[in-house]
């Protein structure tokens, strides 16, 4: 079985700063990537300062969030929020997605970002779906495909890399991951994925979502823990390039792989509220059965002090940031566009419960 290294990792923090054990976890492991959460963010300042900090302990750390636009948009507090992806499939003007994903990606850029976990490349094909929503571009492969290549060029010319979500696609489940276990649906849209990798993604983030159509022993496994069905996913999507992309697994302190987790006799600890997992109570054998399956990289909203503990030495004092106040300017005007122009396009029914566009 491969060994899952700190190299595999992209942790979350607690707060705004860093506290003295996230410091010396982070100078002691050096993992992949942190990935930042609103509860990181103060405002624009903060942010830049923050990312200074995290590069001046560990320099090749790859900074990255969950910057979609509409409802998940994690840094809006210090970069405002994105219009939302359903929005511009409503619109279905390519151009203009292209350039709000640039300012968007810009804007990411200015703050130290380097990588987005988006766009998002699932078709919403499921009424029930209780978790994309208005994530998506739309219920068509073709649009939904269209507007990823509009979204990755964007995003690539603001200054930011690419990872698509969340393969097999998440838009034709009826259940939510981060509680409990998950089929994809019965049709896979693989077409929006392969679509983002041609324009220019370099990376993939898999959904902990069962495909039972692929499983060769009548099993079920999330697609994050189906070796086969990764290896099968890299083969297809990575035909014509010249490496295949990384994979990205979705946040492993969810509950879809609890259940999984146990029938591959791994502990699996008492969910949390909304059935999340504590990540710090998380056995370094759920970790491993992710990477032995080929998952390149693993997300996790915290560190996980459990599987990889440091000692009680902890890394004090003041750690140098960004300008004070640096000055920054955006260019509203993609966001401005795409809100005038929806509200011009639908009329006073446009607000729909749930659609945070």
């Amino acid at each position: 079985m491969r060994r899952a290294e700190p190299r595999h990792l992209v942790v979350g923090l607690q707060g705004s700063s860093l506290t003295p054990e996230e410091a010396a976890w982070l100078v002691r492991y050096r993992p992949a990537g942190v990935i930042l959460f609103s509860r990181n963010i103060i405002d624009f300042n903060q942010l830049r300062s923050l990312s200074a900090t995290l590069r001046h302990l560990v320099p090749e750390l790859e900074i990255t969030a969950d910057h979609e636009g509409g409802a998940v948009s994690q840094l809006a507090a210090a970069l405002g929020r994105p219009p939302a992806a359903w929005g511009l499939g409503v619109l279905d003007d390519a151009g203009l997605t292209a350039r709000v994903f640039e300012e968007t990606g810009r804007r990411l850029a200015a703050a130290g970002i380097d990588r987005v976990l988006a766009p998002v490349g699932d078709v919403l094909t499921e009424p029930r779906n209780p978790v994309i929503g208005a994530r998506a571009f739309g219920s068509e492969p073709g649009a939904v495909a269209r507007h990823v290549v509009a979204a990755v060029t964007g995003l690539l010319q603001g200054g930011v890399t690419a990872c698509v979500k969340h393969w097999p696609g998440h838009g034709g489940s009826s259940r939510d991951t981060h509680r409990d276990s998950a089929e994809a649906g019965a049709e896979l849209h693989e077409g929006p994925f392969a679509a983002a990798l041609e324009a220019g993604a370099d990376a993939v983030m898999v959904g902990h979502l069962h495909l039972a159509a692929l499983a060769a022993d009548g099993t079920s496994l999330p697609a994050t823990l189906d070796s086969v069905a990764i290896d099968a996913m890299k083969s297809r999507l990575a035909s014509g390039r010249r490496h295949p992309p990384r994979v990205f697994a979705d946040d492993v302190s969810m509950g879809g792989l609890r259940d999984a987790m146990k029938a591959l006799g791994v502990a699996a600890p008492d969910p949390e509220h909304g059935g999340m997992l504590d990540p710090g109570t998380l056995p370094r054998a759920w970790f491993d059965q992710l990477v032995d399956a080929g998952c390149d990289l693993l997300l996790v909203r915290g560190i996980p002090f459990g599987a990889f503990p440091v000692s009680d030495q902890v890394v004090e004092g003041d750690f140098p940031g960004g300008e004070p106040n640096a000055d920054h300017s955006w260019d509203s005007a993609p966001y401005d566009e795409t809100r005038r122009r929806l509200w011009a396009h639908e009329g006073t029914g446009f607000v729909h419960e749930g659609m945070d566009l």
